[in-house]
């Protein structure tokens, strides 16, 4: 993976050129599949423009990737601004599963992404339910996917994936970090896309392999058998983090010996 070493008096800007894309639109040969790669400077949000191209049958493995996100879309209705120096990318999925597995999905991406960071930046990276990749305690990236169902199965699935890679503190949400100001290293972002890309699809099988996709997420959470503190529907419930259930639920044993299974919330404290 291409790298800057050291920090220097010049901005991150300066040493990127940000005026300039990755470069333009291309066919990408990951394994025995091309990928069509389809960039944009700014966008809204990748995954809503990755949305509409599914809705309109585009082939599995289109990829939408942006300089930059004016509205970059979280879970429960969240948005935020996604600076250039990042990976902002949305992939298209069309996996043979039913819309119970769904979750499964975004722990399968979140397994790879650890993976393609970790190599990248030699650090150890984790993960926090139900989307969060961690460094430092700090998050450093995070993965939404969305999907279109029809009956009981699964249309197609648009994988969000936003990175925080070659991005100063001044330009981050509090509680977040990048790769920069992890290592002081410059990441090549285009090595890194096509990093990640080909990790998601030569792990792609994984996805009908529950048994391997969740433990793998599970030995990486970094509130695994803590004490956490999870904010659902305004409430709050606190116990300890015990494990995943069968899709990918949080499981957390309270104080009163009960078990709880939960399919949504904020994990505020661990």
């Amino acid at each position: 993976m291409g790298s800057v070493s050291g920090r220097s008096k010049a901005t991150i800007s300066q040493l990127l050129n940000l005026g300039k894309s990755l470069i333009p639109d291309q066919a990408l040969l990951i394994g025995a599949e091309y990928m069509e790669i389809i960039r944009r400077k700014t966008v809204g949000c990748t995954n809503a423009e990755a949305l509409v191209l599914a809705d309109r049958d585009c082939l599995e493995w289109t990829v939408l990737v942006a300089d930059e996100q004016t509205s970059g879309r979280g879970r429960s209705g969240n948005y935020w601004h996604s600076p250039s120096g990042g990976l902002w990318l949305s992939v298209v999925l069309r996996p043979n599963l039913t819309a119970e597995n769904l979750a499964l999905i975004q722990f399968f991406a979140a397994n790879s992404a650890r993976r393609v960071l970790k190599r990248s930046t030699g650090k150890r990276i984790g993960v926090k339910w139900p989307n969060d990749l961690i460094l430092d305690s700090l998050k450093l990236g995070g993965i939404l996917v969305e999907a279109r169902l029809v009956s009981s199965k699964i249309a197609y699935a648009v994988v969000g994936i936003g990175l925080n890679l070659n991005i100063e503190s001044s330009s981050l949400p509090k509680n977040a970090t990048s790769t920069f100001e992890a290592t002081g290293h410059l990441l090549d972002q285009e090595s890194l896309m096509v990093a990640l890309l080909e990790e998601l699809h030569s792990s792609y099988s994984d996805l009908y392999e529950k048994d391997k996709i969740l433990p793998e997420w599970w030995q990486h959470c970094v509130h695994r058998m803590k004490q956490v503190t999870v904010v659902r529907h305004r409430e709050q419930i606190s116990g300890v983090s015990t494990g995943l259930g069968h899709c990918g639920e949080l499981l957390i044993k309270t104080s009163s010996g009960e078990t709880l299974e939960l399919t949504e919330g904020t994990i505020l404290r661990s």
